[in-house]
C-alpha cells in the first residue's frame, strides 16, 4: 500500500505564508468577511465564490488566482505567486471582474499560467462598453501585474469563461467565446514569448453556436484548442471539434468534428512534444453519458476514430484530460453506475487506447468536480471536491509509470472545499487550489496545498577524491526541497555518520563509498555517492645517529691549555665539524671543517702537532673556564655534540650530547 504522501497547507487570503518545510498543515483560519456584494444573495462570503486557479511551471514556480470582493459591489481578479521551496507572496489585484452569479454561491474562475522564467499570465471576464470582455494581465519574473488588456471585442458580448494555456518558452494562447450578432463563436488571442497578444481570431463556424473551449500548447510551439459546437440550428445536438496550429505554422486548419451522434460537452484537450493532439468529452446516449477521446494528427487530421474511456453502465458527471510530452495520458472522471458516485481515472500510453479505468476515490456526491494533471515522464495525479457538499478535497498520485496510490485528503477536516484546481511541476509533485468554507454562506478563503512527491534536489556535493589517512577531510552539500525543506546526513563508508550541510571526517586507509541522503519532510530522499581513496601518510625512515667517537691530544699546565690534535673517527657522508668556544679570551668563537666529498678516514679538526708547535699558534691556546663544544651533523641526521670543560691542572673530558634535525639546543640522547 502507498504511503499518502505529506501535505503542505498554504492560506493565501490574507497574509503570506511561512516558507513550507516538514511541518504538519497550518491550521485554516477563516477569512474576515468582506461583506455581502450588493449584486448578490447573502450566500456571497468572499473571496473565491467561483473556485481557484493554480498553475505551476517546470521548476515547480506556482500562481493561484482567483476572484475577491472589494466592497461596493466591486468584484476583482487576485493572484499569489510563489517561488520554488518559497513562500507565496501577498495577494496582488489584477484587475475588475464580474460580479458573482447564481444565488451569489457560484462565480468567474479566473485562469493562469506560467512560464519557466517565471513570468505569469491571468485570463480572465470583465465588463467594457455593456459587454462582457476577455482581458489578460502579465506579470514579469519577479515584478507586478501590469494593466490588463482586451484580448475580444467590447462590440459583442463574450463569455465569462476563458481558457489559457502556456508553455515553457511564454508562448501564451487564451480561447474563449463571443457573440457575433447571431452566433457564439470561439476565438483565440496568441502571445508569442515576451510579446503582446495579437488580435483576436475566429476559431469555429461562424453559423454555429460554439461553447465550451479548452486550450494547449507544447514546447514545440503548437497549439491546440477544442470545443463543443451545435448542429442542425440547435443546442441540443452538439459535437465536439477541434483544430490545431501546428508548430512553426502561422494559421489554425479548419476545426474538425471528433465526437459521433448525441449532444457532447466539456471538451478537454492535450498536446505532447509531437504535437498529436488529444480531445475527450461527454456524450449523451439515452439516459447516460459516455466519456470518450478522439485525436489529431500534428497536421489537424482526425485519426484512430473514438475511444471510449468509461465503461457501460457508468454515468460520468465531469472529465478532465492531461497529456505530457511523451505522449501519455490521463483522464479522470465522476462515474455514478450502480453503485455509489467514485473518481475514476485511465491512462493511456502514448499512441495507445486508454486503458481500464481504477476508481481513484471513496464515495464523492455526483456533482462532485475534478481536474487531472500530469508531469514530463508520466507522473499524475488527480484532485476531488465535493463542491458544495462540505467534503473535504481529495487528491490521488502516482509515480511515473507506476499506479494510482492511496487517496490522501488535501483539505483540512470540518471546513467545506470547492472549486478546486491542480497542476503538477516537472518533479511531478502536485498543487492544488480551492476556495475552503464551513458552508455556503460562511466566510471564504482561498487555499494552496501541495502533494510532496520528489525527493530533494541536491544542489552541491563536495567530496574529494583522495585523502591521507588520519587526517581531517572536509564533506560539503547542499540541498533544496521545493515544498517541504530539507535535511542532510552521511553515511562515511567506515561505520560513522553524520549530519548536516559540512561535516569533518578521518579516514582510515583504504576506499570508501561516502552516501549522502538527503530527506524532505514527506519522507521522500536523495541519494547521492562518491568514493574517496584514503592513503596511508608514508613513516619516515628513523634519522642516522651519528656516533663518531672524538680523538683528541692536550698539553696542560696550570691555567693553561693546549689543542695538540682533535680528529673525529669514522665521519658520516657529509660531515660537517664546527668547534665553538665560549669564554674570557677566547681564541676563536668558531672554527668549521667539511668534510671532502671523496675523503676517507677521519676528518681532523686540528691535526697533530708539537708541543712547542702547539704553543706557536694561539688558535691551539686556550685557558681554563673556558668551554669547548664540537658539533658533529650531517644532513638528515641526529647530530654529535661533545663539550669540554676545561679545569685548571686536568686533561679534558669531553661530554657527549645530541642535536636533533631542526635544532638548535643539544639535548640528551636517546637510550
Amino acid at each position: 500500500m502507498r504511503t499518502p504522501l505529506t501535505l503542505v497547507l498554504t492560506l493565501l487570503l490574507t497574509a503570506p505564508a511561512a516558507a513550507a518545510g516538514p511541518t504538519p498543515p497550518l491550521p485554516v483560519a477563516p477569512a474576515t468577511p468582506d461583506g455581502d456584494d450588493p449584486a448578490c444573495v447573502a450566500g456571497d462570503r468572499q473571496p473565491g465564490n467561483g473556485g481557484a486557479d493554480v498553475a505551476v511551471n517546470a521548476a515547480g514556480d506556482a500562481v493561484v488566482t482567483w476572484t475577491h470582493d472589494a466592497g461596493a459591489g466591486a468584484q476583482v481578479v487576485q493572484a499569489a505567486v510563489r517561488p520554488a521551496g518559497g513562500a507565496f507572496g501577498p495577494p496582488e489585484t489584477i484587475g475588475g471582474t464580474l460580479p458573482c452569479a447564481f444565488l451569489g454561491i457560484a462565480g468567474h474562475t479566473p485562469q493562469a499560467a506560467i512560464d519557466r522564467a517565471g513570468n505569469v499570465v491571468v485570463a480572465f471576464a470583465a465588463t467594457s462598453g455593456g459587454n462582457v470582455v476577455i482581458r489578460a494581465a502579465q506579470r514579469p519574473a519577479g515584478g507586478r501585474f501590469g494593466r490588463p488588456v482586451d484580448l475580444s471585442d467590447d462590440a459583442r458580448r463574450a463569455d465569462g469563461a476563458p481558457r489559457i494555456a502556456m508553455n515553457e518558452a511564454g508562448l501564451a494562447a487564451v480561447v474563449w467565446s463571443r457573440n457575433n450578432g447571431s452566433k457564439d463563436v470561439v476565438q483565440v488571442a496568441v502571445k508569442p514569448p515576451g510579446g503582446v497578444f495579437a488580435p483576436a481570431l475566429d476559431l469555429s463556424n461562424a453559423l454555429q453556436n460554439a461553447r465550451g473551449t479548452s486550450v494547449a500548447v507544447n514546447d514545440g510551439g503548437a497549439i491546440a484548442a477544442a470545443w463543443s459546437r451545435e448542429t442542425a440550428g440547435t443546442n441540443s445536438a452538439t459535437r465536439t471539434q477541434a483544430t490545431v496550429r501546428p508548430a512553426g505554422a502561422a494559421a489554425f486548419v479548419t476545426a474538425q468534428d471528433l465526437s459521433g451522434t448525441g449532444p457532447a460537452r466539456e471538451a478537454s484537450v492535450g498536446l505532447d512534444a509531437a504535437g498529436r493532439v488529444l480531445v475527450t468529452w461527454l456524450r449523451s446516449e439515452g439516459q447516460t453519458d459516455l466519456a470518450e477521446a478522439g485525436a489529431l494528427t500534428p497536421q489537424g487530421v482526425v485519426t484512430g476514430g473514438v475511444d471510449p474511456i468509461s465503461e457501460p453502465g457508468e454515468d460520468p458527471n465531469t472529465l478532465s484530460v492531461a497529456v505530457e510530452p511523451g505522449g501519455e495520458a490521463v483522464a479522470s472522471y465522476v462515474g455514478c453506475g450502480p453503485g455509489p458516485c467514485v473518481a475514476r481515472t485511465a491512462l493511456r500510453p502514448a499512441g495507445g487506447r486508454f486503458a481500464t479505468p481504477v476508481t481513484v476515490s471513496p464515495p464523492v456526491g455526483s456533482d462532485a468536480r475534478l481536474q487531472s494533471a500530469i508531469a514530463p515522464g508520466g507522473a499524475a495525479a488527480v484532485a476531488v471536491d465535493n463542491n458544495f457538499a462540505g467534503g473535504r478535497l481529495l487528491a490521488a498520485h502516482r509515480s511515473a509509470g507506476g499506479a494510482f496510490g492511496d487517496v490522501a485528503p488535501l483539505s483540512p477536516a470540518g471546513v467545506g472545499a470547492f472549486g478546486a484546481a491542480l497542476a503538477v511541476d516537472g518533479e511531478g509533485n502536485a498543487v492544488a487550489a480551492w476556495t475552503a468554507a464551513a458552508g455556503i454562506s460562511e466566510p471564504k478563503a482561498i487555499q494552496a496545498a501541495a502533494l510532496d512527491a520528489a525527493g530533494p534536489a541536491i544542489t552541491a556535493l563536495d567530496v574529494p577524491t583522495s585523502a591521507s589517512a588520519g587526517a581531517p577531510v572536509r564533506l560539503a552539500a547542499a540541498a533544496r526541497d521545493r515544498w517541504t525543506g530539507a535535511t542532510l546526513s552521511w553515511d562515511l563508508g567506515d561505520g560513522a555518520t553524520a549530519a548536516g550541510g559540512a561535516v569533518e571526517h578521518a579516514f582510515a586507509a583504504g576506499t570508501h563509498t561516502v552516501t549522502l541522503t538527503a530527506a524532505d519532510g514527506a519522507g521522500n530522499v536523495t541519494r547521492r555517492t562518491r568514493t574517496l581513496q584514503v592513503t596511508a601518510v608514508p613513516v619516515p625512515p628513523e634519522p642516522e645517529v651519528i656516533t663518531s667517537p672524538v680523538l683528541t691530544r692536550w698539553a696542560f699546565k696550570g691555567k693553561r691549555l693546549v689543542l695538540l690534535s682533535m680528529r673525529v673517527a669514522r665521519p658520516p657522508a657529509g660531515a660537517k665539524a664546527q668547534l665553538r668556544c665560549r669564554g674570557r679570551t677566547c681564541p676563536f668563537r668558531a672554527r668549521t671543517v667539511q668534510r671532502r666529498a671523496k675523503a676517507k678516514g677521519p676528518l681532523a679538526v686540528f691535526k697533530s702537532v708539537s708541543v712547542e708547535r702547539a704553543l706557536d699558534v694561539r688558535a691551539r691556546r686556550f685557558r681554563a673556564g673556558q668551554r669547548v663544544q664540537l658539533r658533529i651533523t650531517a644532513p638528515g641526521a641526529v647530530g654529535r655534540v661533545v663539550t669540554f670543560r676545561l679545569k685548571a691542572g686536568r686533561e679534558p673530558r669531553g661530554k657527549p650530547a645530541c642535536l636533533f634535525p631542526g635544532a638548535s639546543t643539544p639535548e640528551a640522547c636517546p637510550q
